[in-house]
């Protein structure tokens, strides 16, 4: 097995870290097709490809699942709901296809070596050290990938900011040109994925660490509670003045005022009303796995929180509407507003499968609304339509889910 092999087993795995199948898709065709294709004709990496019958790895109907593979994983990381299902087992996903196209890789580039080494299973330990090397570390990048992630679903669950789906796009092009950077370029490609993953590391533990510097020790029982917890975890005694949360659920300076109103706050960011600790699950009805708090169990402070958020709607409509005189930008601004506001605290608590539906059902209609927009004079009404409808749907359904009478 030679250098570039190798080159190539290290390099992949950063950008399996990021898409499961679509490297493997690209993988896969170059090493088919590459030779047709004039500047990949002269590349090291792609030198001494086996002939003949196409391998296992380049059959026709491998590479046509693997595109497939592809289209579905590309169109479900656009879709908040679907990326959270589908993060859930990325890594195994991602572990998984890196070893296969790696010894796809190598029944293409070196038939005698996958023959003679990999697929006997007296082999020895250093014929497979890159291929368990090259794994390893897809599943490592991947595990800290989706730590970062992991801190943008909670910080932004419905991705009303479209930052998630930004990255998704950066991840998809990642995927793409780099591995065709990793053929021609491959030692600049591993440098760059070491300062990406190795920025990325430093990030999630500087993630970890701000958050545990900020947590205060409660005066009755020590124990270190969040600065926007109401109780103490441990023993339940109040936390004499909790401070706000911000727009991401994030612990602020400010001391609160109201801690009744500050209690929904927190359940509108997804955290416990109690002692501030993310919630997990996608239903209003759930106990927090940290202090025991029961969330909405009394249906008066779920009312509150209806009234909480429909205080919201006369004010988002008359600077929705405002917006809606502006072209594209203003539509694009109007509908984060409204998402933030409106949206975001019934859709947390709204199942995924039903979120999703309602999310396609009125999607059509709003197409015909953005091309309304660019109407001079009508486009005015666009996004308070837009703004309205969304909070009566998902307000709707976080009802039905609370059993609550309308």
């Amino acid at each position: 097995m030679d250098l570039n092999s190798l080159i190539y087993g290290l390099g992949i795995s950063g950008l399996f870290a990021s898409r499961a199948f679509l490297p493997a898709f690209i993988s896969s065709a170059v090493l088919r097709f590459g030779d047709s294709i004039p500047y990949l004709k002269n590349v090291d990496l792609l030198n001494n490809i086996g002939g003949g019958e196409p391998t296992w790895f380049t059959n026709g109907w491998v590479i046509l699942v693997l595109g497939a593979l592809s289209i579905f994983e590309i169109g479900a990381t656009k879709i908040p709901e679907a990326e959270e299902a589908l993060e859930s087992v990325s890594k195994y996903l991602k572990t998984g296809m890196v070893a296969a196209t790696y010894l796809g890789f190598l029944s293409v580039k070196d038939q005698g070596y996958i023959e003679g080494n990999l697929l006997v299973m007296h082999a020895g330990i250093a014929s497979n050290i890159w291929l368990a090397i090259s794994t390893a570390n897809t599943y490592f990048f991947a595990s800290i990938r989706s730590g970062i992630l992991e801190v943008l679903f909670e910080a932004d669950e419905d991705d009303s900011l479209g930052l998630r789906k930004f990255i998704s796009w950066a991840e998809d092009a990642w995927a793409v040109i780099g591995f065709f950077w990793l053929i021609i370029y491959p030692l600049v490609v591993l440098v760059v994925m070491g300062i990406i993953l190795g920025g990325a590391y430093l990030l999630k533990k500087y993630f970890e660490y701000k958050e545990e510097k900020s947590k205060v020790a409660c005066g009755e029982c020590a124990e270190n509670n969040y600065p926007s917890a109401t109780e103490c975890h441990s023993c339940h005694a109040p936390i004499p003045n909790p401070v706000k949360v911000g727009l991401f659920g994030q612990s602020k300076s400010d001391a609160v005022g109201d801690v009744v109103r500050h209690r929904l706050r927190l359940a509108e960011k997804k955290r416990c009303p109690s002692c501030a600790t993310r919630l997990e699950e996608r239903n209003p009805y759930q106990t927090c796995s940290c202090c025991g708090h029961e969330l909405f169990k009394d249906s008066q402070i779920a009312r509150d929180y209806l009234d909480m958020v429909g205080g919201r709607l006369v004010p988002v409509l008359l600077v929705s509407l405002g917006l809606s005189f502006i072209p594209f930008l203003g539509l694009v601004i109007g509908v984060i507003v409204y998402r933030i506001q409106l949206v975001a605290p019934f859709r947390r608590y709204i199942p995924l499968h039903r979120s999703f539906f309602i999310k396609w059902m009125i999607r059509i209609f709003f197409f015909i609304l953005i091309a309304v927009q660019l109407i001079p004079g009508v486009g005015g009404v666009v996004v308070p339509i837009m703004a309205i409808l969304n909070y009566k749907a998902y307000r709707r359904s976080f009802v039905k889910e609370l059993k609550l009478s309308q």
